[in-house]
């Protein structure tokens, strides 16, 4: 564990990393101090603890330990591995004043050496000056706010979080297209295989030991011109406004031609026939005789009737 702590790759910063340190620096410049950095397996605690201690506390006299999973643990600072309880006292009592004791994978501690742990802390911290820097999972946060209530510690917890999909680019990128300028180009299984990683550096190492060699390295200025924002949102704003001036004057010519087509109907008179009244004929008028007129044009024949009558009386 040791020897794989020591020999890891290039530290990759991001700014969650950087903020993270300056964090740290910031609440152990107080004395007896407990900083705690939470993360899910493999999100890249050790990694950022041991670039703390090399960049960030160059001259402070640190003690690392690592936990493990059958009670073992790991000193990283002696290069030597024993039992839980008997390396943390050795640890403790190799401390010097203004010393830092950097506890890793701190959810693999028993539960008992973590209160007997506390309780030291609480008796010589002050006292020495001494800053404790915890890093572990989420599982065991509760448990370490009810050793810090109990023995009054001030701690205080930050949170780390896996790698953004445009971080999780540049990591690759710094690892298999170390030439500036140039980024990764994944095909479209590699982005599913990346996608199941999480962001988690343990995954991202993994899939880098298999898939590397299937990675390309493109120009970053030949692929990024036209997938950027600002050159394409104003293409996509420019065709719209050529297809509105392209349909605009059609609608325009349409309206004018059915307006005219209207207003020239309008206007335009058309012949209405009118029905023709028959034509009567004089011989039509002289044939036919006005029975009134023929009533009084005949006075005799209606002078006769009452003759008939007398005759037959």
């Amino acid at each position: 564990m040791a020897s794989t702590l020591s020999n890891q790759e290039p530290f990759f910063i991001t700014r969650q990393s950087a903020n993270l340190m300056e964090d740290m620096e910031r609440q152990l410049s107080e004395s007896a101090a407990i900083c705690v950095i939470y993360g899910e397996a493999g999100v890249g605690k050790t990694r950022l603890l041991a670039e703390f201690s090399k960049n960030r506390l160059p001259d402070v006299h640190k003690h690392t330990l690592s936990f493990n999973k059958d009670g073992s643990c790991d000193d990283i600072t002696q290069g030597s591995t024993g039992n839980q309880r008997a390396m943390l006292i050795s640890a403790l009592q190799h401390l010097k004043h203004g010393s830092i004791l950097v506890l890793d994978h701190f959810e693999q501690v028993q539960t008992d050496l973590s209160i007997r742990l506390f309780a030291l802390w609480n008796k010589n911290a002050s006292n020495h000056n001494l800053g404790l820097i915890i890093a572990t999972e989420p599982s065991t946060l509760e448990h370490l706010g009810e050793m810090s209530s109990q023995f009054d510690h001030r701690m205080k917890s930050v949170e780390m979080l896996p790698l953004g999909k445009q971080e999780q680019l540049a990591f690759i990128g710094a690892r298999v297209c170390q030439t500036a300028g140039l980024t990764p180009k994944l095909s479209a299984g590699l982005k599913r295989k990346l996608k199941q990683t999480r962001g988690l550096y343990t995954s991202l190492e993994t899939l880098l030991a298999h898939y590397s060699d299937d990675i390309q390295c493109m120009d970053r200025s030949r692929g990024s011109f036209w997938t950027t924002p600002w050159v394409w949102v104003p293409m996509v704003l420019l065709g719209v406004m050529i297809i509105a001036w392209w349909i605009w004057p059609q609608q325009n010519d349409h309206t004018v031609v059915v307006l005219e087509e209207h207003q020239s109907l309008s206007e335009s008179t058309i012949p209405v026939e009118k029905p023709q009244e028959p034509i009567i004929e004089l011989t039509q008028l002289e044939s036919k005789p006005d029975p009134i007129n023929s009533v009084e044009s005949n006075p005799v024949e209606n002078n006769n009737q009452p003759e008939q009558s007398d005759r037959y009386e």
